[in-house]
């Protein structure tokens, strides 16, 4: 602003002119920030500035700081600015309870009373789950308030504590919305102590994996054996195959399903399945680096390495040497990605056609061709 808006050198900008911080602070009302002392003690720039940022809050006078109808405009706009409000005030309800109904983590900055307080502290966790950590132990331990946590991200149940945790309906609803909330369940719902969380309730289970199918790491091992469990969790996640008992990872369809949602899962399968043509099939076609961790056997077979390098290009790598210089391979690969020519050789680089749909695709191909191209 203009030095004729200046009443005080001292300041940032100490606008002279109400008129101007006004319409300053309406539009962002952190700009009361650059206002001048006189004008952050004055009630209705401060109420337009917290009105359009609550956070503008922070550099109000300390009176207004304390003003009740200001600092409920404040947290009303962001629950966050109840960290700047009078310490009276973090211990009004009306406020506290719009501060956490604006925003759950508001709940860390109130009174230590506000906390013990299950009202508050409910409205905290339905808007955000994760406040539960900053409620008072008793309530972190209330089925009511975990509940209503957990139903709101499961992984708050990492901050419950007591009763809750043993609460099969709690650990149910958390796992349902979040697979790995389960290794926060209660040693009452753990049926091998060796595990790092071996949940004795099969359905509990099912819902975390049918959530998250890596979940199924932290269950017990009886049910990793579970054929109906496993299936459930590759369905939703190939690579949970890694988890699941020996037994299953040379199951024909447990491995068939990993494989059709991450084709990498059959680096998991047992020896005699990565020979298997149709799964390994299945694998290279969803994703064609798997072309990789296939029995050597595979790597020779032509529909398996056109396949693989039709997904991804790259996967030439990975086939026999003697694919890597067939033509109609190596053409299927540039096609797919011109880089792919650096993995071909012998008389496939010095193919016209090869490299000239390679280079098409990507001119730095053109590195890898055989010299009698080049000239």
């Amino acid at each position: 602003a203009h030095e004729s808006l200046k009443a005080d050198k001292d300041d940032v900008l100490a606008a002279a002119d109400k008129a101007v911080v006004l319409a300053s602070v309406r539009e962002d009302g952190r700009a009361l920030l650059w206002a001048q002392e006189a004008l952050k003690a004055d009630r209705e720039v401060v109420l337009a500035a917290v009105q359009q940022h609550g956070l503008a809050l922070e550099s109000a006078h300390a009176s207004l700081q304390a003003d009740r109808e200001v600092v409920l405009t404040a947290v009303r706009q962001c629950g966050g600015a109840i960290v700047f409000a009078g310490g009276a005030l973090r211990a009004d309800k009306d406020i506290v309870l719009a501060a956490v109904q604006q925003d759950g983590y508001a709940l860390r900055d109130v009174h230590k009373s506000m906390k013990t307080n299950k009202e508050i502290v409910l409205a905290a966790v339905q808007q955000n789950g994760a406040a539960l950590h900053y409620a008072h132990f008793s309530l972190q331990a209330d089925r009511e308030v975990v509940l209503a946590a957990v139903q709101q991200r499961g992984d708050a149940l990492v901050f419950a504590c007591g009763a809750a945790l043993a609460d099969k309906e709690v650990v149910l609803t958390a796992v349902q919305q979040n697979g790995n909330a389960l290794y926060h369940a209660h040693e009452s719902l753990k049926a091998d102590k060796d595990d790092v969380l071996a949940a004795a309730d099969k359905a509990v289970v099912l819902a975390s994996v049918r959530e998250d199918g890596r979940a199924l790491l932290w269950a017990q091992e009886a049910l990793k054996a579970d054929r109906e469990v496993v299936l459930a969790a590759v369905q939703q996640h190939g690579l949970a195959l890694e988890s699941a008992h020996a037994s299953l990872q040379a199951d024909r369809e447990v491995v068939l399903t990993a494989v059709r949602q991450c084709g990498g899962a059959i680096v998991f399968a047992g020896g005699a399945l990565r020979a298997d043509k149709d799964i390994v099939l299945a694998a290279v076609q969803q994703d064609g680096y798997a072309l990789r961790d296939v029995h050597k056997s595979m790597k020779t077979n032509k529909e398996i390495v056109l396949a693989a390098v039709q997904q991804n290009g790259a996967a030439l790598h990975y086939a026999h040497f003697s694919l890597q210089a067939d033509r109609e391979v190596v053409l299927a690969a540039v096609q797919q990605r011109g880089d792919a020519l650096v993995f071909a050789c012998g008389a496939a680089l010095a193919d016209k056609e090869v490299v000239l749909t390679a280079v098409q695709q990507n001119g730095n191909a053109l590195y890898h061709a055989h010299e009698s191209l080049k000239a």
